[in-house]
């Protein structure tokens, strides 16, 4: 008689990615590309790549500059599910800032319709569904400026 014991693997956990640019994060770019370039950013030993158009970090905050566009990193095996962004109280009045399927076009998927931010420092988050593993999403601004001090982005194991 034979026992085989199977151990089921742990499943994936959910990927947490943090940004405080109220500190002056080093590595980011502080001069604006006016076409959309690739951006490899190292957070914790792990590299990702996300894509910028009119963006750059800016004394204590990210600044978009309309139009602008901040490609989120496609993880392979996992998908976007929330965007958390805390805007600077010195933020453009009537900020609209949404997520994107496209980076040249406001195509926004489910969750992440545009929001007009304030001038206020105020949180905004976007609870995505209907997103695809291995995909990159945009932050789109299509009016202003935004002036993000914090951003979060997490992701959830593609099932």
């Amino acid at each position: 008689t034979f026992t085989i014991k199977v151990e089921e693997a742990a499943p994936a956990q959910e990927k947490d990615l943090s940004f405080d640019f109220s500190k002056n994060i080093t590595g980011w770019p502080t001069t604006n590309s006016t076409t959309l370039t690739n951006y490899d950013y190292s957070l914790s030993g792990t590299d990702y790549s996300f894509a910028l158009k009119n963006v750059k970090c800016n004394g204590g905050y990210l600044m978009l500059t309309q139009p602008s566009v901040l490609g989120l990193p496609a993880i392979e095996g996992y998908k976007l599910t929330k965007v958390v962004a805390k805007n600077s109280a010195n933020c453009s009045t009537s900020v609209n800032v949404g997520i994107s399927s496209s980076a040249t076009s406001a195509s926004y998927i489910t969750g992440g319709a545009a929001q007009t931010w304030s001038t206020t420092s105020s949180t905004y988050t976007y609870n995505l569904s209907d997103t695809t593993a291995n995909t990159m999403y945009y932050l789109y601004v299509t009016s202003k400026n935004a002036q993000i001090i914090s951003l979060q982005l997490i992701y959830s194991p593609a099932k």
